[in-house]
């Protein structure tokens, strides 16, 4: 019975993600900018965090060695 009940939960989350997926498609994505004309404080928290310089890693004029090191510490945070 547990393992019916595990399919039927997988399969219903499953649809869900897929779905929700293809009714997201057609929405078109906003942005920082827009998002933090209202949500200043969240912005502002959200900047001096490591998500938000996330990019500047790959710009050409940072050196390798350092967005291999940025990349590491990251690595180890999403991967336990």
């Amino acid at each position: 019975m547990k393992l019916i009940t595990t399919y039927a939960l997988a399969a219903v989350a499953m649809i869900m993600f897929f779905t929700g997926n293809v009714l997201a498609a057609g929405e078109a994505f906003e942005g920082r900018k827009k998002c933090s004309s209202c949500h200043k404080s969240q912005a502002k928290s959200w900047g001096d965090t490591a998500h938000a310089k996330a990019m500047e890693s790959l710009k050409p004029e940072v050196k390798k060695s350092q967005a291999q090191s940025e990349a590491r510490s990251c690595e180890r945070l999403h991967s336990r």
